[in-house]
């Protein structure tokens, strides 16, 4: 009976996005669900799915948080933090393409700090693109504090404070 009740939710979850999530590294197998053509109805089938389960929604959650982090960096580590680099034109392509599908997952107010580290990164990006020659330290500290702030305050639950590693920044 066991094994017929296995091999029914195996057949079950072989077509749906949480088996994607369940059998990969997280953040890979959520990086393919989001990268999908159709990825609100992907996203919807798993929060289906993690609804009544807690901590398999927060390990999602985590897992987003991780792909949009490294989804927004860009080769390369700051010469001062030795932090890498983070991309507007990426967090803008994000933010243009998929906020719909993250709205999905995230609460408003946790939405509300991914618009507002948006909104941040583009003032910083035309300040940093209007300035000719001198120092960018600050600037890139600055940055990495935007993110860091946003993504803890996103997924509170990964009990990492990443800015605390950050110099200056704790």
């Amino acid at each position: 009976q066991a094994t017929l009740t296995q091999t029914a939710r195996q057949a079950e979850m072989a077509g749906s996005p949480l088996n994607q999530f369940l059998t990969k590294n997280p953040t890979d197998a959520v990086a393919t669900i989001l990268k999908s053509q159709n990825s609100q109805a992907a996203v919807g089938r798993v929060m289906e799915q993690l609804r009544d389960n807690p901590a398999s929604l927060a390990a999602f959650k985590r897992s987003v948080v991780e792909w949009f982090r490294g989804s927004i960096e860009n080769a390369g580590v700051q010469p001062v933090s030795g932090e890498p680099f983070q991309s507007f034109a990426k967090l803008k392509s994000i933010m243009d393409n998929k906020l719909p599908t993250l709205r999905q997952i995230f609460t408003p107010a946790e939405i509300d700090v991914m618009q507002a580290f948006a909104d941040q990164m583009g003032q910083e990006a035309r300040v940093m693109g209007s300035k000719p020659l001198g120092s960018n330290t600050f600037a890139n500290l600055a940055s990495r504090y935007l993110v860091d702030r946003a993504t803890n305050s996103i997924a509170p639950m990964t009990g990492k404070n990443v800015s605390s590693m950050t110099p200056g920044l704790s």
